[in-house]
């Protein structure tokens, strides 16, 4: 065991025989083309803050152990793996800058974390922070252990199902960044290759795609592995917390892969979105690109209806016109926007509007009364209440009397009969005091009425009263 207090520094042409375990708590520097290192035994650990592994050439450790909770740079590229050999991110946040990170163990356990992460995080114009993981044909759930700057764990898991079959050695390299929220549209810059965001129907869609991307790429490989994979994200990578437009139903989040060929997104897009995880899983991959997570718009949609009548004589027809954009679905069966309806009988008129992107609906109704025909208005002269069931009662004729005021009067003046009710059965001929007996006789009425269609009556007359 060796403990350096400080930097190690490997010059051009020398080299460090490590069997054992090498501790230092400031740089690793190597100029030497061999990689300074014998690749496959020993340990060196990176136990100090903010440490950089740097150089004029490329580093080559065997085990490589990060902790004390220091960050840990790359300013080079850097293989760690030997043939078994592991990356341990105990406490520390591993950040490529830019640069590759090699794993050259084939095994899905080559690197393992306690609370450390690897940060790739940078944009292609800076140039992409990258992962190689050279794992040839085998096959296991390989974890890339990204984080974000900001200390988030955002793992991208690659569940190897069916081996690639390689030309030379197989390798998957994965990188992920985040997009600005800033600019207008969102989603920029947008990944070396990709040139746009469009949808199926053309549509820019930067507004339902969660601002990062991630860029994977199988290499030496003439048929590419099948795998599981699964993208993890941030909440406010999709809605509106850091700042961003997009407007998206987290819950309908699926990956969306750009066809590199045809220079297009493959739609539709794919995958399952657990939102407790914030994760998104896709099954059977066996294309590689690059991906972001496309959702839906929160859906809205609200319904109007207006009637051009909403009381109508029987027999009388009424536009009924519908609002809100969407498809219309009528009561009646109709489709259309606008029907119109002649109804025998009061009845409540509904639509349901349903917006086509998402799929939520709103319903509106109106009531349109029917009045049949009110005909004359007229009383008749004469009436005999003797319990034959002819002309029993006196009454107004009419089916339309909204409000009424209906006396009638004997011969001396005194009032016999009075009703407010449209819907009283009338005077069957009883007098107070006298009920039926010795009625016969001229009477006199008056009545002020008002019918369903607005008219007024104000009349008065005689009626006879027969046995």
């Amino acid at each position: 065991v060796i403990y350096v207090n400080g930097e190690v520094v490997n010059d051009v042409n020398g080299s460090i025989h490590n069997k054992g375990d090498i501790y230092l708590t400031h740089y690793w520097t190597n100029k030497d083309a061999a990689g300074c290192l014998d690749p496959t035994t020993g340990t060196v650990w990176l136990y100090g803050n903010a440490q950089i592994i740097k150089g004029t050439q490329p580093t080559k450790f065997n085990n490589l152990n990060c902790e004390n909770g220091g960050t840990k740079t790359l300013n080079i590229n850097t293989y760690v793996g030997g043939t078994s050999g592991v990356l341990k991110l105990k406490t520390s946040p591993f950040i490529l800058s830019s640069k590759t990170l090699f794993m050259t163990n084939p095994s899905n356990g080559g690197i393992t974390r306690t609370t450390g992460y690897i940060v790739s995080e940078t944009t292609p114009v800076a140039g992409y922070g990258i992962v190689q993981w050279d794992l040839g044909n085998s096959t296991g759930n390989y974890i890339y252990p990204f984080g974000t700057a900001g200390g988030s764990y955002i793992p991208f898991n690659c569940n190897i199902t069916a081996a690639g079959v390689q030309s030379t050695a197989g390798n998957m390299a994965v990188s992920t960044y985040p997009t600005s929220v800033i600019t207008s549209p969102n989603n920029l810059p947008l990944p070396t290759g990709v040139t746009n965001l469009n949808d199926a129907s053309s549509n820019n869609a930067s507004l339902v795609c969660l601002d990062r991307f991630w860029v994977t790429q199988p290499n030496n490989y003439t048929t590419a592995p099948t795998a599981s994979v699964s993208f993890t994200y941030q909440d406010a990578e999709w809605n509106t917390t850091g700042g961003s437009t997009n407007t998206i139903v987290e819950d309908s989040l699926k990956a969306w892969r750009w066809n590199t060929t045809s220079s297009q997104w493959i739609n539709p897009s794919t995958g399952t979105d657990n939102t407790s995880l914030n994760t998104v899983a896709v099954p059977s991959v066996n294309a590689f690109s690059i991906w972001t997570l496309k959702g839906k718009a929160p859906c809205s949609v609200s319904a109007s209806l207006t009637a051009s009548l909403t009381t109508v004589t029987l027999g009388g027809s009424v536009s009924l016109t519908a609002g809100g954009g969407g498809t219309y679905l009528w009561n009646t069966g109709a489709t259309t926007s606008s029907i119109n309806v002649v109804p025998s009988a009061s009845t409540l008129y509904c639509v349901t509007v349903t917006n086509p992107n998402g799929g939520c609906t709103d319903s509106a109704c109106v009531d349109v009364k029917v009045e049949l025909p009110c005909g004359e208005f007229w009383l008749p002269n004469a009436f005999s209440p003797n319990s034959d069931n002819k002309n029993e009662y006196f009454k107004p004729r009419s089916i339309c009397i909204k409000t009424i005021d209906f006396r009638i009067y004997n011969r001396w003046g005194n009032l016999v009969y009075a009703s407010l009710s449209p819907t009283d059965i009338g005077w069957d001929g009883s007098v107070p005091g006298k009920g039926k007996d010795g009625n016969e006789g001229v009477y006199a009425y008056e009545i002020k009425a008002t019918l369903n269609d607005g008219t007024l009556i104000d009349q008065k007359g005689t009626v006879t009263l027969l046995k």
